[in-house]
């Protein structure tokens, strides 16, 4: 090779060599101006994304907590109980549209107390869907002739009474097993005792728990509804307004007659077991005497003073010995 040759081979490849890193050092330094948009919407987007994730995460812990929440609140166990007490003038209609408003409800009946006399009254204990109680209580108090006495609706919250009642059932569930394998180990008559007396104490226990722990939850799930009814008396009325005095007092006077012979027909009803009593002990008394002998009769007829004859010669005698006139 000529001296020319090997002067220009090492000019070319300095020349492209200078080219190859200036084009490497116009890049190097970045994205292109054209470039820079497309990173920063790629940037905002993964922003956006990153926080929608962190909100829906927050929103899902929110949705998480009420529905905890949520769950507490289906195990809770909370007895509810109310009682309403009524008064009207019209007792029957009154009566026959409370019982109405508990077959709506799909009331049962536990218990029926009804008194009579001058006022008549009736206490009725029902059970009632705890979800239907306050509407219950709302038309009871909307009941048409029927005046509100007193109206309560009552809450006990009795969960963590009820929770610790399982687990002390669990406990002894757990120690009748242990105690069921030692009887299954035991060798002597002495320990066999020991351990069934053992075993006879949990199972009244387990029970006793089991009995509290079933009635809470009966007494949860059926609430208790006591509705009184009381009729009005007339006695205490006001006249009306409207002037008419002498019909509403002519009303008033039938209707306290009506009472006093409905309180009479029902104190003698009340009296006829003991009247019955007193017949036959007449009557016996009567039977004994007639059958007992005709000379006994007219003994005690003589000493109790019914013989003519003697009574005559008492009289007598005492006038002969009384004061006699001086001779």
């Amino acid at each position: 090779m000529s001296y020319r040759h090997r002067l220009v081979t090492p000019c070319v490849l300095t020349i492209l060599l200078a080219f190859f890193v200036a084009g490497c050092g116009g890049t190097s330094g970045g994205f292109t101006p054209q470039e820079a948009p497309a990173y920063d919407t790629y940037a905002k987007e993964e922003y956006d994304a990153t926080e929608d994730y962190a909100l829906g995460a927050a929103a899902s812990d929110d949705v998480d907590a009420k529905e905890a929440q949520r769950d507490a609140s289906d195990n809770s166990v909370i007895i509810r109980s109310a009682s309403v007490s009524l008064k009207s003038r019209d007792y029957d209609s009154a009566l026959d549209a409370i019982r109405a408003v508990l077959d709506k409800a799909g009331a049962k009946q536990v218990s029926s107390n009804e008194s009579g006399g001058y006022s008549r009254s009736i206490t009725i204990d029902s059970r009632v869907d705890p979800k239907k109680l306050e509407q219950t209580v709302e038309e009871l108090r909307k009941l048409d002739g029927c005046t509100v006495m007193s109206a309560n609706i009552s809450a006990d919250d009795v969960t963590r009474t009820y929770n610790d009642t399982e687990r002390r059932i669990e406990i002894l569930n757990e120690q009748y097993e242990h105690y069921k394998k030692m009887l299954e180990e035991a060798e002597t008559t002495e320990d066999i005792l020991a351990i069934s007396d053992r075993m006879y104490e949990v199972m009244a226990e387990i029970k006793s728990y089991t009995d509290s722990r079933d009635e809470m939850k009966h007494n949860a799930d059926h609430s208790m509804l006591s509705v009184t009814l009381t009729e009005e008396t007339t006695s205490g009325s006001t006249p009306s307004s409207s002037g008419n005095f002498a019909v509403d007092a002519w009303e008033d006077s039938w209707g306290i007659f009506g009472q006093v012979i409905r309180s009479i027909v029902y104190l003698f009803i009340m009296l006829i077991p003991y009247l019955l009593i007193a017949a036959v002990i007449v009557g016996i008394v009567l039977i004994v005497r007639r059958r007992r002998p005709k000379s006994a009769r007219k003994k005690d007829a003589e000493a109790a003073g019914d013989n003519p004859q003697s009574a005559q010669e008492s009289l007598q005698a005492k006038r002969d010995d009384g004061p006699k006139p001086p001779l």
